[in-house]
């Protein structure tokens, strides 16, 4: 699907202490999808759980899917508007290195 890509370097898969914090200006309409490119080793694909929360504090459905044997792409649409969204992945029950990421969407 089309949409806005971002892709991180993190290189192996620890438990969370710090949070990512993602900034930059984007206008995009609200049905159209952002997408996160993030680095996840094969033999850690098999339970993967996402999960997003809206700037209103409403879950907003995510699509995790393999992209090849390391890197994995993480979906959403920004469908509650303008603000903060918080996004998770656990890999494991282990929370993946700087989740939540935090995404600022603005203008639409």
């Amino acid at each position: 699907s089309s949409g806005i890509n971002a892709e991180y370097g993190v290189s192996t898969i620890q438990p969370a202490t710090t949070q990512t914090v993602v900034s930059g200006t984007m206008s995009i309409p609200r049905t159209q999808n952002i997408n996160i490119k993030l680095p996840c080793p094969k033999h850690h694909q098999g339970n993967l759980k996402s999960a997003c929360t809206g700037p209103d504090g409403a879950s907003i459905p995510t699509q995790c899917t393999v992209i090849d044997d390391d890197f994995i792409n993480l979906e959403y649409s920004p469908s509650s508007g303008n603000g903060t969204y918080s996004l998770n992945l656990l890999i494991n029950d282990i929370v993946f290195p700087g989740c939540p990421i935090q995404m600022e969407v603005k203008g639409l």
